[in-house]
């Protein structure tokens, strides 16, 4: 193997950034919709509890 064959070989990344920050940002927004979906039950199981007492 030569050098310069060596030289030639390079890994075929292509990484668009804006497309990984709109994946992140869609995932963060999935995140915050589902913690919001358990602190509304967290919310009617104290609500529960208060009124049972």
């Amino acid at each position: 193997m030569t050098q310069s064959s060596v030289m030639n070989i390079q890994p075929g990344f292509n990484i668009n950034p804006m497309e990984k920050w709109l994946e992140a940002l869609e995932e963060i927004r999935r995140l915050n919709a589902e913690l919001l979906k358990v602190k509304d039950e967290q919310i009617r199981i104290s609500e529960k509890l208060i009124e049972n007492k």
